[in-house]
């Protein structure tokens, strides 16, 4: 994509928004942003952290490292090993959290079907077009951020109403002979996945596979029983997978087998979801290009059945 440094060459903004990988906060030396939010810190690119998500999440953390007491810090106040870590770096900002539950030290939680903040503002899921419970956990981060900058409540109200879905996460393609095609490619980790079998209200079947980054399946088996009809490993996983999982797992080498195989599967009212929980460089050149794909694979299926 374009880089931050290329956007300063062309007009200034106010307001920069960055999404960092810890790969890029590995290198950082003056970068200070006035406010920083760490959404999570689950299992991923543990390949890289000799398998220590604790390494993994100090270096998360070094978002904040150039932060004063003029600036502001959002995370989510639910996770232990975000409570261990902010007790580690001792924090100069201004910490607001988010969490499932009030607590004292929550800025926005989650009640009776609401987002609150301690203000007394409140917004409904009916305010929004997001599935899923990750993104009302988003939501929170991001209404914290608005507030920092003064935005109203029907301002943001507003906003996240004319907010869409971005393609490749939790990306609703059409819904073909009665079976719904979910195209959530950027899901490359295990965490992602969950989320995204969390939000499902139809039996499932989910294609998965690619290159695993030292993936950790345990968190989902439940979901997994609870919510899988039949699992395509897409590429490289198949025996991880069948080993895993008591379901039927189908093996496909292609996109096209991949739907063949999920659409063979499939009854009317239920989903076939592309979750992969790996990375996507065996077959595909990135996980945008495996969300393509899927989205023509799906609309030649389409046409097959009118043929």
């Amino acid at each position: 994509g374009e880089s931050f440094a290329r956007l300063l060459t062309k007009e200034r903004q106010k307001v920069y928004v960055l999404e960092l990988s810890s790969f890029q906060l590995e290198d950082i030396d003056r970068f200070h942003p006035h406010i920083a939010l760490l959404l999570n810190v689950t299992p991923d690119h543990l390949d890289r952290y000799e398998g220590d998500i604790r390494a993994y999440g100090k270096t998360k953390m070094r978002i904040s490292m150039n932060q004063t007491d003029k600036d502001m810090f959002i995370c989510e106040a639910d996770t232990p090993l975000i409570k261990e870590l902010m007790e580690n770096e001792q924090l100069k900002a201004n910490v607001q959290r988010f969490g499932e539950s009030k607590a004292e030290d929550t800025a926005a939680w989650w009640e009776g079907e609401k987002v609150k903040l301690s203000s007394g503002e409140s917004w409904s899921p009916s305010d929004w077009k997001l599935l899923g419970k990750h993104n009302v956990r988003n939501i929170m981060a991001a209404i914290l951020a608005l507030k920092e900058y003064g935005l109203s409540h029907e301002q943001i109200t507003e906003g996240l109403a004319d907010f869409d879905p971005i393609p490749h996460r939790l990306e609703t393609i059409e819904r073909v002979d009665g079976v719904r095609f979910i195209n959530d490619s950027k899901a490359t980790n295990v965490e992602a996945v969950f989320y995204a079998l969390e939000s499902m209200d139809e039996p499932v079947i989910w294609i998965v596979g690619g290159v695993d980054k030292g993936n950790d399946y345990s968190g989902i088996l439940d979901l997994v029983e609870e919510k899988v009809k039949a699992i395509v490993v897409l590429g490289k996983g198949y025996d991880t997978f069948s080993r895993q999982f008591k379901k039927n797992v189908f093996q496909a080498n292609s996109m096209e087998e991949a739907i063949a195989l999920a659409a063979s599967q499939a009854d009317k009212e239920e989903t076939v979801l592309l979750s992969p929980a790996c990375a996507s460089f065996d077959l595909f050149k990135n996980y945008i290009d495996r969300g393509e794909q899927f989205r023509a694979e799906v609309e030649k299926w389409k046409a097959s059945l009118s043929n």
